[in-house]
């Protein structure tokens, strides 16, 4: 991974963290992330689901959850209702799916879980928590990642 992916990925990462907290921290409390299209937060909503979309799909075990991704945010939940919800409940069970294949950071599927618990007492808080837990499970995958391709080429040069 050259350096400049490496902040890029960590700029993705930190922006999916933020941008539910920027929007509701604007817009104030909105049912669900989706809610946010209609808003003057549609910006930050749309950048941040495409950069997502475009990191998922450099990862095989993420490719599926990033184009059910293009759909959520294609089809807004305002237009087409049906159709984007249908999408989104797909997208967080492929992500779950995707957690649950994953051999590393096993504990973050559980904290997902939570958030799709949390779901049913409130959507946006629900999905706030499993954005952090798939943030995190990215983050610490590529912390680790960058370690051992530094350890490698150290290694390597000796």
């Amino acid at each position: 991974m050259k350096s400049y992916g490496f902040y890029w990925r960590l700029l993705t990462i930190v922006s999916c963290c933020l941008y539910p907290l920027l929007c509701l921290a604007i817009n104030g409390y909105e049912v669900s992330l989706s809610k946010y299209f209609d808003t003057s937060t549609q910006p930050i909503y749309l950048l941040c689901n495409i950069a997502t979309v475009y990191y998922f799909l450099q990862l095989k075990e993420w490719s599926i959850p990033g184009v059910l991704l293009l759909f959520v945010t294609v089809f807004s939940v305002s237009e087409y209702p049906i159709t984007h919800n249908a999408f989104a409940v797909l997208f967080f069970v492929t992500m779950l799916i995707a957690l649950l294949q994953s051999k590393r950071f096993k504990y973050i599927r559980y904290i997902f879980i939570l958030g799709l618990l949390s779901c049913l007492y409130s959507l946006l808080i629900g999905e706030i928590i499993c954005i952090f837990a798939v943030s995190f499970h990215h983050y610490l995958f590529m912390l680790k990642f960058k370690t051992i391709k530094e350890y490698n080429e150290r290694n390597n040069s000796k």
